[in-house]
């Protein structure tokens, strides 16, 4: 429901303030936060926040890095999530 990603949203803040927009932890706060928001039926708000995720990760550590990978798939489960299979398989597959 939407109480889990109001929790979500709130962790992900905490980590940002306590580590960075980059640290590990925070991407992957990033991350279940997107897929709380897809769980609750909010699909594209949920591309759009791993999209996001994965561009700042990209930037920060380079496409071939394990949390970029990580990343990668995590927007492919989104993606599926959303009922855009062709795009969540390229995605995956770039994993």
């Amino acid at each position: 429901n939407e109480r889990c990603v109001e929790l979500r949203q709130e962790a992900l803040g905490a980590r940002r303030a306590l580590q960075g927009d980059d640290h590990p932890a925070t991407v992957r706060a990033a991350a279940a936060l997107a897929r709380t928001t897809a769980l609750v039926g909010r699909h594209e708000d949920a591309v759009a926040l791993q999209r996001a995720n994965l561009a700042l990760v990209e930037r920060a550590l380079g496409p071939d890095e394990a949390l970029t990978l990580e990343q990668r798939a995590a927007l492919g489960v989104v993606l599926l999530a959303a009922g855009r299979t062709d795009a969540a398989r390229a995605e995956l597959d770039a994993a």
